[in-house]
């Protein structure tokens, strides 16, 4: 059972996008610009695989999949395998903002972007700091990103 479920989850297509408008398209390039895509990698490529279906494929995960520390902002207390409780795997964004999903691990941003990027400490810190110093409308835009993925 436990290998049907994994081949089903192996081979599930990604989540569809929301609309890609002028304003999300500029907010992909803000989202860049400051640095989110340096962890949040927008489409890694998987490497050899025995299922040629699944080898050297983009894949628009915006994750680099690796463990970060995220700084107090982030830390709950819990370690798990071998990070801190202050580290953590990059999220995929993927399907962050067409399916209402609840955003950080333990869904304490709710659905509000502006409050995740917030939570950023640690190796995000710069990040969150360009971020801040953006002007409303282009914070608006990156939103805007963020939410068609």
């Amino acid at each position: 059972m436990a290998a049907l479920i994994a081949d089903f989850q192996r081979f599930l297509a990604p989540p569809p996008r929301g609309k890609i408008t002028e304003q999300v398209l500029e907010g992909e390039v803000i989202f860049k610009r400051i640095g989110c895509a340096a962890c949040h990698i927008p489409v890694p490529r998987t490497g050899p695989h025995p299922v040629a279906a699944l080898a050297f494929k983009d894949v628009p995960l915006f994750s680099d999949l690796l463990i970060h520390d995220m700084g107090p902002e982030l830390e709950d207390g819990v370690a798990e395998g071998s990070g801190t409780s202050r580290e953590w795997r990059t999220t995929p964004l993927w399907g962050a903002g067409t399916s209402g999903r609840q955003l950080l691990h333990d869904g304490r941003a709710g659905h509000d972007f502006r409050k995740a990027i917030m939570f950023h400490g640690g190796e995000a810190a710069a990040a969150r700091s360009r971020f801040q110093q953006l002007h409303a409308g282009d914070r608006e835009k990156l939103i805007a990103f963020l939410e068609s993925l």
